[in-house]
């Protein structure tokens, strides 16, 4: 049995959206290259969201995007992203710390430049200082 396509059911959808004004939405996190009726994916409805994760079929390891025509929903989704900050509020940059070498803690630097006006933001936690892993570790250590 040959599995069918989601966006086989566009039309029914697009049809229900219109009849009670809404906004479709496409999930199209496995869908590129694909096409419904010689039309790309991505645009067929007012907002299609695309993911990069390493299993999609478009990878970047991280992040997505939504692509849509509506300027006005761009122009949300685009404060939205930042949290209502524009574009121009702020800037990331990556630094890469080695505790060894510093004179100061990590927590002692972010307060630092916190008390200069400067925002950071810790994204993850290292794998090997997660409370999880290191419980996991010590108890296949306590039962060597």
């Amino acid at each position: 049995m040959k599995k069918k396509s989601g966006a086989l059911l566009m039309e029914p959808i697009t049809r229900l959206a219109e009849k009670y004004n809404l906004v479709v939405i496409e999930d199209a996190a496995h869908s590129f290259p694909a096409q419904y009726k010689g039309q790309n994916i991505g645009t067929l409805s007012q907002l299609t969201v695309f993911s990069f994760y390493a299993t999609k079929t478009i990878t970047t390891g991280e992040g997505g995007m939504i692509t849509t025509d509506n300027d006005e929903m761009a122009a949300r989704m685009r404060i939205m992203r930042l949290h209502g900050i524009s574009k121009d509020a702020w800037h990331l940059y990556t630094l890469r710390l080695r505790p060894e070498k510093l004179s100061i803690t990590r927590a002692d630097l972010i307060e630092r430049l916190k008390d200069m006006g400067i925002g950071t933001s810790v994204h993850f936690i290292p794998l090997h200082l997660h409370p999880a892993v290191v419980l996991i570790a010590w108890s296949s250590f306590c039962n060597l």
